[in-house]
């Protein structure tokens, strides 16, 4: 009776860890999100270097860039797929 007891405590055991998303999917998961913002961070800081009103056709370029840039972090972000039945992650 003891081992049949401990038997089915292992498996219940290996049951429960093998339900849900690891630790390491859950990083990579946190990762793509923030590669996402990371690459926007670039161009944003682009853009505030920009704003001091001496030279506005840098400004309006700028702007441009930016705007495309943040078009296509937001279609990215979109296509995020989600994880554990939650699209946002803590």
């Amino acid at each position: 009776m003891k081992r049949l007891i401990n038997f089915l405590s292992v498996c219940f055991l290996l049951i429960l860890s093998a339900c849900g998303p690891t630790y390491n999917e859950a990083v990579a998961y946190n990762d793509s999100i923030i590669n996402i913002i990371d690459n926007l961070n670039i161009e944003h800081a682009m853009l505030l270097d920009q704003i001091d009103g001496h030279n506005i056709d840098s400004l309006k370029i700028t702007k441009k860039i930016f705007s495309e840039k943040a078009k296509t972090s937001l279609q990215r972000s979109e296509k995020i797929m989600p994880f554990a039945e939650k699209k946002e992650f803590c």
